[in-house]
């Protein structure tokens, strides 16, 4: 087929690829789904014996020497038909931890384009300097646009159900304390 089963498998796992004969190893034509080579998905790409041209869906163009295609893990973002996202969420330090996160994972769920298996879940992931961070974990199908709808209308529900039910959003806050103290009367007289 002229290509290894080594390039078969880590030349990106493609949807489809052909290649014509041992002849024209010099230019293997291949079509794929939607995939990323790092953390830049790619709508469509092209292959030849030395460059994988990879358009992303922002329209940019991308060369790529066909030797890193191959030495370096490709991510498949479509294969399995579904995909993870995390979205950080901050609340307030006195917030009840469970309370806010049975809000967000009930707003999570409600979103159309969040599967149900498996399930939305929330942890708390950090202790932040002006909040708690809750890690909203939920899967979608894997296209660019419904990972961007989806993650846009979880953020806003889980927005909008903190906000009724009174679980505060944290903004940047900082404490400054001044080494020189002035008393009322002190100012007065300079």
């Amino acid at each position: 087929s002229g290509l290894s089963t080594r390039s078969k498998h880590s030349a990106l796992q493609l949807h489809r690829y052909s290649v014509r004969s041992a002849s024209s190893v010099s230019r293997l034509p291949l079509r794929c789904k939607t995939f990323s080579k790092t953390s830049s998905p790619a709508s469509s790409c092209n292959c030849d014996a030395r460059t994988v041209t990879i358009r992303t869906p922002d329209g940019e163009t991308v060369l790529l020497p066909s030797a890193s295609v191959i030495k370096n893990p490709i991510v498949n973002h479509t294969q399995n038909g579904r995909r993870r996202t995390t979205l950080d969420v901050g609340v307030a330090y006195a917030t009840d931890l469970d309370v806010a996160a049975a809000v967000a994972l009930e707003a999570a769920q409600s979103v159309d384009g969040v599967m149900t298996s498996p399930g939305a879940e929330v942890f708390v992931h950090n202790f932040g300097d002006s909040g708690i961070d809750l890690a909203v974990r939920f899967w979608h199908p894997p296209s660019i646009a419904a990972t961007w709808r989806v993650r846009d209308e979880v953020a806003r529900a889980i927005t909008r159900s903190f906000r009724a039910n009174g679980v505060e959003i944290p903004f940047p806050q900082r404490v400054v304390h001044s080494a020189v103290t002035v008393t009322p009367t002190e100012s007065q007289s300079s």
